[in-house]
């Protein structure tokens, strides 16, 4: 993959959610890049079901993982304010993940810089008409770096890799189409 491997400085860690794409990138950063170390984002929201696959992928590329829970609980949320819509898609992302990312920052500075934290991720242009014209395989954050090693990866490329180095699957992915990580 391009880009992979340019990284020499810099704490770099591979975002998981349970998704096929995150499943792909982690592989990707941990073979080829310079990442050692996996971090899953619990939101409160999730599957079980998810988390172990999540476990049982980390024990197949051999790396530690780190699970940050977030804080928020989203039932009493839910109970204040109702089912937040799509439109609530960026606010719950901020809540749920993003102030996990922010503790990673946080905890990262005693591995190093923190201004070189890159969090590699598995989002790619062909997931949704927003993302093409938003994902870069490499971009500026509030405090970190995102890399997305798979950007302009189809799913069909994303299925090819997952067999040919016979990845562990998720479940999920057939049964919802998608990782059960976040249900807000």
């Amino acid at each position: 993959p391009s880009g992979v491997g340019e990284h020499e400085r810099g704490n770099h860690v591979a975002l998981v959610s349970g998704g096929m794409d995150s499943a792909v990138a982690a592989h990707v950063a941990v073979r080829w890049g310079p990442a050692d170390l996996l971090v899953y984002l619990d939101t409160g929201t999730g599957l079980d079901a998810n988390r172990e696959y999540v476990e049982e992928l980390a024990d197949a590329l051999g790396e530690q993982l780190w699970t940050l829970r977030t804080k928020v609980d989203y039932e009493e949320r839910v109970a204040e304010h109702g089912f937040p819509g799509p439109s609530q898609h960026s606010k719950m992302y901020r809540s749920l993940k993003e102030r996990q990312i922010g503790r990673l920052a946080t905890l990262s500075s005693g591995r190093g810089n923190a201004s070189d934290l890159h969090l590699w991720t598995g989002v790619r242009r062909q997931e949704s008409t927003r993302r093409m014209g938003n994902v870069e395989p490499e971009q500026d954050g509030p405090r970190w770096t995102w890399d997305a090693p798979i950007h302009d990866w189809t799913k069909a490329e994303c299925r090819q890799y997952i067999d040919h180095f016979d990845l562990p699957t998720n479940d999920l992915w057939n049964d919802l189409g998608r990782s059960g990580d976040c249900f807000c």
